[in-house]
Order: structure tokens, then sequence, then C-alpha cells
């Protein structure tokens, strides 16, 4: 029993359960706190709640252990440089946390203003990254100031280790300042349909450090392309220099049509199914010419217009099928492939064969 209550006299025992107290509570009230908001969050509107819930997660915890170890200093006699030394340890953990406060609502915010604005730069992992990167090295500087530690060796040392980190790092940084170079041109954007030289299409879902996500029409496969890769390659940006794209659709009619009576038929075929496919007036209309005169038929051209470049799989479904009824009902053919052969007789004495 006296054991017992040495134990609990003892000052470090209680500056140790307190602190244990503090993480306890801290915990219980993060978890009762952050479930509150966003559940409360789901209800409104406004983005920013979500942003601000984001920055504060895991901190109070942290706020909670600091405000542990500074109650638990008070109950703990120790020397003077000693305490020093543990208040200064305070004040970095309080510069850490709003460090970390920062940093997440900077990285939200530069999500959310890109995300509404139309001229500003894309949303991407990598400008938020990077913003929160800024306030952290910021944040480091006075932590380390604070604590008394000279910052010009440090400088100098990284100064030094720069070309040895760049050396290691080459295939890293080049896809670090591709990254770059894709994001400020504003030629690739999230959200855009692109189709690479090497056969990979899809929607741009991110712009990362190391490589940019292309996911699949199907969505059942995501292409994970170096950024390097997709700054040198031949692009083509289905949503630039607008969203609106023009699709052609290739026919061949028998060389004995009535070419007026097959534009015409094409032409209003061509304009149902676009109406039919935007019924709010759209004000592009299709555009049908002939091309050449092929082996077995006048083959035209049909140019569709579509919003975006998802809608021409349902558009051309639904253009051929009413096509092909048109051209039989009005008793226009689309002739299968035909080539005709000429045989030419010779004298079978010319081909050596005698009587």
């Amino acid at each position: 029993m006296e054991l017992v209550n040495e134990i609990l006299s003892n000052e470090w025992f209680l500056a140790g359960s307190i602190i244990l107290a503090a993480l306890v509570f801290g915990i219980i009230f993060e978890i009762m706190v952050i479930r509150t908001l966003r559940r409360l969050a789901k209800n409104t509107q406004w983005e920013w709640d979500d942003v601000l819930i984001h920055a504060f997660k895991r901190i109070f915890v942290i706020l909670f252990i600091i405000g542990g170890i500074y109650f638990s200093t008070l109950y703990v006699d120790m020397q003077d440089k000693y305490r020093e030394i543990l208040n200064k340890s305070i004040v970095a953990l309080l510069i850490f946390a709003l460090t970390m406060i920062l940093a997440r609502v900077l990285a939200g915010f530069i999500q959310l203003y890109s995300r509404k604005s139309t001229s500003g730069l894309p949303s991407t992992t990598l400008l938020s990254n990077i913003a929160a990167l800024l306030v952290i090295i910021t944040g480091a500087i006075i932590i380390l100031q604070n604590l008394g530690v000279s910052i010009t060796p440090l400088i100098t040392a990284l100064g030094v280790g720069s070309l040895a980190v760049a050396l290691a790092l080459q295939d890293t940084l080049s896809n670090l300042f591709a990254g770059f170079q894709i994001i400020v041109n504003k030629q690739i954007r999230p959200g855009d349909f692109i189709q690479l030289d090497t056969g990979e299409e899809g929607y741009v879902t991110d712009v990362k450090w190391r490589n940019t996500t292309i996911r699949s029409l199907r969505s059942t496969r995501v292409f994970i392309v170096p950024n390097s890769k997709v700054s040198s390659a031949i692009v083509t940006n289905y949503n630039l220099p607008r969203e609106l794209v023009w699709y052609r659709v290739y026919v061949g009619v028998a060389y004995d049509s009535d070419l007026d009576q097959v534009e015409k038929a094409t032409r209003e075929v061509a304009t149902e199914a676009v109406s039919a496919m935007y019924p709010d007036n759209f004000p592009h209309k299709p555009v049908v010419r002939f091309r050449e005169f092929g082996d077995s038929s006048i083959n035209l051209s049909c140019r569709l217009p579509v919003r975006r470049y998802l809608d021409i799989f349902k558009l051309r479904s639904e253009f051929i099928k009413r096509l092909h009824k048109r051209y039989n009902q009005e008793g226009i053919e689309i002739p299968f492939p035909i080539r005709t052969v000429y045989m030419r007789n010779t004298d079978e004495s010319q081909n050596g064969v005698e009587d």
C-alpha cells in the first residue's frame, strides 16, 4: 500500500497520467466533433466547411497533448534550462499544428478555386501538394529558429547536396517539371478527354508528381502515364479549343443513285438524329459532302456535331439505324464491294499448246 501511495505521489507519474488522459480525451473529442461536423456539412451546399473539417483532422489530438504536456510541467520540479527546452518544444508543437492547418486550408482553397474558375489553373494534386509543401517548409524554418537552430549551415548543406540529389532523382525531377509544364500550358486539364499517339485514350483524372492518370471510357482501366511521356507525346484533346466535336460517318451509294435525293435524305436523317440527341435547340447542324468515286460506290461523308466526345457512340448508332431505314424506304442502294474482272481470250497456240 505504501508503494502504491508512493507511486501515486510521484510527480513524474502524475505528469505522465495527465499526458495520457489528455491523449484519451483528445481522441474522444476528435471523434465526436469531427463526426458531428461532417454530418452537418453534408446538409449544406457551402464547400468551405469540408475544407475546414479536413484541415482540423487529428489536430485536436495534438492540441490536447500539448495542453497535457504544459499542465504536467506544473507538477514537476526541474531545472530552468530543461524547463526552457520543454517550453520551446511546446511552442514548436503549436507551430506544427498551425502549419498543418494552414497547409490543408491552402491546398483545399486551391482545389476549390481552380474547380470553379474557368480561367484559372486546373485543379490537380500536384498544385495543391506544392502549395502545402511550401507552407510546411516555412513552418519548419520557424520551428528551427524557435529552437535556436541556425538554418544557415542547413541551407549551405542543401546547396552542396542539391547536385547529388538532382543526379540521383533525374527521372523524378523530369516528371515533376513535365507536370508543371502540363499544368501551366493548360493544354491538358483534369476532365478532358484525350488520346495519345501510343493509343491510350480516356478522361484525365489527375496530374500528380510523377504521372498523369487517364480513365478509360468504360472505367475498367486506368492508364498511369509518366508526365514526361505525356509532355513529349502527340496528344489529341477533344475538349480544346472547345468541347464541341465534329464526327464523320462515311457511306457509299450506288452509281445510278440520284445524288440530290441522297444528299437531301442523308441531311434530314442526320438532323433528326442530332435533334433527338439534343432536343434543346442545338445550334449546330450536320454537314453532308460527297467525297469520291469509289470502286463500287459514290462515297459521301456526314459530319455530325456532338457536345462531348462520349456522345459520339450513341449518336453514331442512332444515325446509322435511321439512315439505313430511310435509304430502304426511298430505294437508295448501299452496294456491296464489287470488282469486275475482264478476261481476255488468247489463241491457244500463243500459250504453247499444240493440237
